[in-house]
């Protein structure tokens, strides 16, 4: 059974279908990893830890970490490195105000 280790989880390639590249790989994992909170607002990535948590290079790490920011769920704090991005209040009234509208709105359809 093929296995891939990352930080706090396995994956079981009979299971899932495998992304089509290491760093769409990396991208999902740490994603899903964030949404689910095993990170937190304000936690770094280091990079060389991630790497090693997945037996890759560095490489797809930083790939994944860059989309991610583009993203908004982290962000680059210059010579710091990456770390989960801190939603402020305001920016949780924001999204909650436009997530009813939007869930009215779907319902409507």
């Amino acid at each position: 059974m093929n296995q891939v280790k990352s930080p706090g989880m396995s994956v079981d390639y009979e299971k899932e279908t495998a992304p089509p590249t290491l760093k769409a790989h990396v991208l999902r994992r740490l994603r899903d990893a964030i949404i689910a909170g095993r990170y937190k607002p304000g936690d770094r990535l280091n990079e060389s830890k991630l790497a090693r948590d997945f037996e890759i290079s560095r490489i797809p790490i930083r790939e994944a970490l860059m989309t991610l920011q583009e993203q908004g769920l982290v962000m680059n704090h210059e010579r710091r490195g990456m770390f989960v991005t801190m939603l402020e209040e305001e920016d949780v009234q924001r999204i909650n105000s436009l997530r009813v509208v939007l869930e009215a709105e779907a319902l409507k359809l």
